[in-house]
């Protein structure tokens, strides 16, 4: 580590103490696969080398560290009196450890929202603020904690010629704003990857964070490399894949606003759960798709089987393609001509309004090709662009002028020169059956 040992009453370590220390790997690298497990701690972490572990955990940030990864801070009072505290500025010094031990009085102050706290939440998270024994110490002074002035850049940071090999690996950079940055190869080889930032975890070109597990990233994330799984979920405010791939084996959860200019893929069930979905590449899941938010579709959207889209606005000028059933759900969508949705199954609609120019119908084995604004559906009778505004009419599948069909048969209103077709069923509300 780079810091320092506090010692208990037994001369035990209590805790491990960071301030500005630096941990950089280079030349050989660090071959820690002989130990049962590896631990760094410091105020950033660099490697420019390999590291092996069986088990790793990367601890960047600044104050006390425990192995329950807890922040600690110590106070004590004048003889006869309770101890005065430690005066925590939360809004200033953004403390995001998981705990925050005050040992002696806690003090009221405020956290970031300008609340009160005293032994209550605190900050942000999970992270709480535990009132801990009085000090016995007289008549030491307590300085305020104050913030600090100079922030890195990166906590961690893996350059191009650095890796990390081990079992299982952990890494935490608790700074205000202060993300992960992967340029070289970070792979848990039999267990899970865990990747905690405040800021951004950012993925180069050529880079990877690869888990043999369960890999999860708590922290935006922007990916130009590699990151996969046997089961991944992503939690940050914006997901970025620029040019690279994010594949899970099993199941793939992401939660935050997603722009995929790469690769999406997953074996299981994948769940878009996001303020907005902006796709111009590929969304693959090989099981179900679920997605949330807003959805701006210029790339392929597939599923093998079941896709639910419950957005807002569903916006489509390329492909959108289900292998299974289909239900769409929200208040607008907009099929342009060059557009097609479809499904192997049935189709549901419940959108609001709705502009379809393109394919929208059910029973299609595989995504119909364009020619122009003309479609080659599955079915022998062609279809008819549909330039029409169609709003939603009770609480039917299907929204106003749409009908009930069966294959090889299709039905059509006349109304704006709108035709629909499907060798599966779609619903219609009962009034407009």
């Amino acid at each position: 580590m780079a810091g320092n040992a506090v010692l208990d009453g037994q001369g035990g370590v209590a805790r491990l103490h960071t301030e500005n220390g630096q941990i950089r790997i280079d030349g050989a690298g660090l071959d820690g696969s002989g130990a049962n497990e590896v631990d760094l701690v410091a105020r950033t972490i660099q490697l420019n080398a390999a590291l092996q572990a069986q088990k790793l955990n990367l601890s960047a940030l600044k104050g006390d560290v425990s192995a329950s990864n807890t922040l600690s801070l110590a106070s004590s009072g004048s003889a006869g009196q309770s101890a005065v505290g430690v005066i925590i500025n939360g809004k200033e010094q953004g403390f995001t450890g998981n705990q925050i031990i005050i040992n002696g009085q806690v003090q009221s102050g405020s956290d970031f929202a300008d609340k009160p706290f005293n032994s209550s939440q605190f900050g942000k998270g999970n992270t709480q603020v535990v009132s801990g024994p009085p000090v016995p110490a007289a008549g030491v002074s307590v300085p305020e904690v104050v913030a600090e002035t100079v922030v890195p850049e990166v906590a961690i940071d893996v350059a191009r010629l650095g890796s990390m090999h081990a079992d299982s690996i952990r890494m935490l950079g608790r700074s205000a704003g202060v993300g992960v940055n992967v340029a070289g190869q970070v792979k848990a080889l039999t267990g899970n990857l865990t990747v905690t930032a405040d800021g951004k975890v950012q993925v180069a070109a050529g880079g990877a964070l690869e888990a043999g597990q369960a890999l999860s990233i708590t922290g935006g994330l922007d990916n130009q490399g590699q990151v996969s799984g046997a089961r991944v979920s992503v939690n940050g405010d914006t997901l970025q894949g620029r040019q690279g791939s994010l594949v899970a084996h099993g199941s793939l959860s992401l939660q935050g606003a997603l722009e995929n200019h790469g690769t999406l893929r997953s074996g299981q069930a994948m769940t878009l759960n996001a303020s907005k979905v902006f796709n111009d590449n590929l969304i693959h899941s090989g099981a179900s798709l679920t997605a949330y938010g807003a959805l701006e579709n210029h790339g392929t959207l597939r599923s093998e089987q079941s896709m639910t889209l419950n957005n807002s606005t569903l916006f489509n000028d390329k492909v959108i393609h289900s292998g299974a059933s289909l239900t769409l759900l929200g208040s607008r969508l907009d099929n342009t001509a060059s557009g097609t949705i479809t499904s192997r199954g049935r189709l549901t609609n419940w959108v609001g309004s709705q502009r379809n120019q393109g394919v929208l119908g059910g029973g299609y084995a595989e995504p119909p090709r364009q020619s122009g604004a003309a479609a080659t559906p599955v079915s022998s009778v062609a279809l008819k662009p549909a330039p029409a505004v169609l709003s939603a009419y009770g609480h039917g599948s299907y929204g106003y002028a749409q009908v009930q069909w069966t294959a090889p048969s299709y039905v059509w209103t006349g109304l704006s020169e709108m035709a629909y077709q499907a060798r599966g069923e779609v619903t219609t509300c009962a009034s407009n059956a």
